[in-house]
């Protein structure tokens, strides 16, 4: 998330009539994001000025802001996960995507055939080939349950290296630019997408997103939606916060860095493009039981018993 949305949005609440300022701001967000909005709004200007926050409750609640008990930033707190250390699903996404097509992949998303079909099991033993193989995963099995998310491609550029590759989404050059800030991009630092496994279905890509919510349906609120999806503010985001545009008519050229110039054009040249499907499921299934499972077979469990329990927990997830 950019910092930039707590901004507009709370600039914005206090512009509705009747005037709407909250008493709190909790931002809920990953170790970057906390980052971010530690550096962009809380920390004084590199100028030597007061932190963004600060000028904003002074626009917005006047010149008495610093006894005033309102819009008052919390230190923003990280999303929990059951363990950032453990599995991922999505390697199993990846290949589902790429074995069993798009519109299959959209019906899985949505429970319309069961975890113990045989083309999920089948993609779960691919995982398993390269997961499960001592020799292809630094660290083994006990690497793969052990690593922290963000460390997770330090042994590609570590000295000397210890893997030859990291499977991750783009973001993941957060951590790596962070953690080796000497290294060129395009030089020392690249990637591929995930090869094609099934010809017919070509390269499609897998993605993830922010979302902006509304919470008040006022013309305002609309124009203020619709000019964020825009191509104008959309190539702000770019050039400012490093993040790819979910709007297909910004440039590739927009892009300073070329790393994430690639991931535009690869994103737009994708035979389809589908979103992360643990973040579609319920969050029973996505962020427990799926999760869950990919722990319990890198840890030896059988997998039929593994998918019999994910596909347990869906029928239950799924009708609610």
């Amino acid at each position: 998330m950019s910092p930039a949305i707590l901004t507009e949005t709370v600039w914005a609440l206090a512009r509705e009539q009747p005037t709407l300022i909250p008493d709190r701001v909790v931002a809920i967000t990953t170790i970057a994001g906390r980052q971010a909005i530690e550096r962009e709004l809380l920390q004084p200007s590199p100028t030597g000025g007061i932190p963004v926050w600060e000028e904003l409750r002074r626009q917005v609640l006047g010149p008495g802001c610093h006894s005033d008990p309102r819009l008052i930033m919390e230190p923003p707190r990280l999303i929990q996960a059951p363990n950032p250390r453990t599995g991922r699903t999505d390697w199993i996404e990846d290949i589902m995507l790429r074995t069993v097509g798009p519109q299959e992949y959209d019906k899985w998303v949505n429970h319309e055939f069961p975890w113990t079909d045989p083309r999920v099991k089948k993609a779960w033993e691919m995982f398993g080939q390269i997961a499960l193989n001592k020799d292809y995963v630094f660290g083994g099995t006990q690497g793969v349950l052990s690593v922290d998310f963000g460390d997770g491609a330090d042994a590609v550029y570590s000295s000397p290296p210890h893997a030859y590759l990291h499977r991750q989404a783009l973001f993941m050059y957060d951590f790596v630019r962070k953690h080796f800030p000497d290294l060129k991009p395009g030089e020392d630092v690249d990637f591929f997408m995930v090869p094609p496994i099934d010809p017919q279905f070509g390269n499609p890509a897998e993605a993830a997103g922010e979302m902006l919510i509304m919470f008040r349906d006022t013309p305002a609120n609309r124009d203020f939606m619709n000019y964020w999806v825009s191509a104008d503010a959309q190539k702000l985001i770019v050039q400012y916060f490093g993040r790819l545009s979910s709007n297909s008519q910004v440039p590739a050229e927009t892009y300073n860095d070329p790393l994430l110039k690639k991931g535009a054009e690869l994103l737009t040249k994708a035979n389809a493009v589908r979103f992360d499907a643990s973040d579609l499921m319920p969050s029973a299934i996505g962020a427990g039981a799926f999760w869950k499972g990919v722990v319990d077979y890198v840890n030896g469990k059988d997998l039929d018993t593994v998918l019999k329990a994910v596909e347990e927990a869906s029928v239950d997830a799924y009708k609610q």
